[in-house]
C-alpha cells in the first residue's frame, strides 16, 4: 500500500511538472512586436499588436492617418471638458502633443492586459520646439512618463485614460519651477 501512495505522489508530481512545462512552452509563445509570425495570436495579443500599432506606427512617426485602423468609430472619452468621439476626437486629443514635441519619440515599457482592459506604462522623449498648449517653444529636451489604460473592441480601442506627469513637462520647459533645482537655476524666479 505504501509503494502505492508513494507512485501516485511520484505520478501527480510528474504531472504537475509536465502541465507547468506546457504553461511554460505557451507563455513563451506571447506575442512579440519583432517576430509576430512565429506565434498564434489570441485577441488578447492583437489587442496588444493595436497599441503598439497606436505608439510606434502612429505616434511616434505623427501619422494620424492610420487612426481609423486603431480607433474605434464607437471610441469615446472627455476632453477639455466636451465629449470626443472616433478617431478624429482621438487625433484632437493628441494634436496638441505632437504639435509641441515634433520629434517626439514613445517608448512602451510594459503592458498588462486583461479580457478588453490593456494597461500601458511608457516615456516620451522630445523636444519642445512647437507651441504646447499655449506655451511657446523653449527648445528643450523633455522626458515625461505616463500610465494608460485602454478598453479594446474587435481589436479596436473605444475608451482610454492617461495620466501623464504634467507638472514635469511643465517644469521641464520652464513654466513652471523646479522646486527641488537650485534657485539660481529656477525660470522667473529673483534672488538677492
Amino acid at each position: 500500500m505504501k509503494s502505492f501512495s508513494k507512485l501516485s505522489v511520484g505520478v501527480l508530481i510528474l504531472l504537475h511538472t509536465v502541465n507547468l512545462a506546457a504553461q511554460q512552452h505557451e507563455n513563451s509563445r506571447m506575442y512579440n512586436p519583432q517576430n509576430p509570425e512565429k506565434m498564434p495570436i489570441t485577441q488578447i495579443q492583437k489587442n496588444k499588436e493595436t497599441i503598439y500599432k497606436l505608439y510606434i506606427d502612429c505616434l511616434n512617426t505623427g501619422n494620424l492617418d492610420i487612426l481609423d485602423q486603431i480607433i474605434s468609430e464607437d471610441y469615446t472619452t472627455d476632453y477639455k471638458g466636451k465629449k470626443v468621439q472616433g478617431p478624429s476626437g482621438y487625433a484632437e486629443t493628441v494634436k496638441g502633443v505632437l504639435q509641441g514635441f515634433p520629434d517626439i519619440k514613445f517608448t512602451i515599457e510594459g503592458m498588462i492586459a486583461e479580457n478588453d482592459m490593456i494597461s500601458v506604462q511608457w516615456t516620451f522623449e522630445g523636444t519642445h520646439n512647437g507651441s504646447f498648449f499655449g506655451y511657446p517653444a523653449s527648445g528643450k529636451k523633455v522626458i515625461n512618463r505616463a500610465v494608460a489604460v485602454f478598453r479594446l473592441e474587435d481589436g479596436k480601442i473605444v475608451q482610454n485614460r492617461v495620466y501623464p506627469d504634467r507638472l514635469g513637462i511643465l517644469q521641464q520647459i520652464g513654466v513652471i519651477p523646479d522646486l527641488q533645482a537650485p534657485v539660481s537655476e529656477r525660470p522667473n524666479t529673483k534672488h538677492n
